[in-house]
């Protein structure tokens, strides 16, 4: 690893104490296919400062989730159960419609 980079874990702990979040998350799991090996856990931090959301992926390969399980080569398998550019615009799209 990289020693000057964060952990996923540290770097969620970094943006828990940035947005000053109190012990109140949300914990969804997202499984489209039970039956496969990939599933998504979404953690919803509230009564923070500013939205904060950790979506972790299960299974999948380093490639952007697309929503097939299909990744690009190299990086292995994608995950069906979550589409990024989908999720990242709806996660922004709600702040739109207060």
């Amino acid at each position: 690893g990289n020693a000057s980079q964060l952990s996923a874990g540290e770097t969620i702990e970094a943006w828990i104490a940035q947005n000053r979040c109190r012990d109140d998350v949300r914990v969804t799991r997202l499984d489209r296919t039970a039956s496969d090996a990939f599933s998504a856990i979404v953690r919803s931090y509230r009564r923070c400062q500013a939205a904060l959301e950790h979506i972790q992926l299960l299974g999948a390969g380093h490639g952007w989730p697309t929503g097939s399980k299909g990744g690009p080569r190299g990086l292995g398998p994608g995950t069906p159960d979550l589409r990024a550019g989908v999720t990242i615009l709806n996660f922004f799209k709600a702040f739109l419609e207060r």
